[in-house]
């Protein structure tokens, strides 16, 4: 299994990191951030 791969939500392409040790996904904030706020630019959204 990849431990990092990226999740799309609704076109969006989000970061993701498994962490088999604790079994446990990490998704950047960031990009949900713009994902939900419908930015397409980075900075903008981790302005938020």
């Amino acid at each position: 299994m990849k431990n990092n791969s990226l999740a799309i939500f609704e076109n969006f392409k989000i970061r993701r990191h498994y962490d088999e040790k604790t079994e446990t996904w990490y998704f950047s904030v960031i990009d949900i951030v713009a994902a939900l706020t419908e930015q397409l630019n980075y900075d903008r959204a981790k302005t938020y």
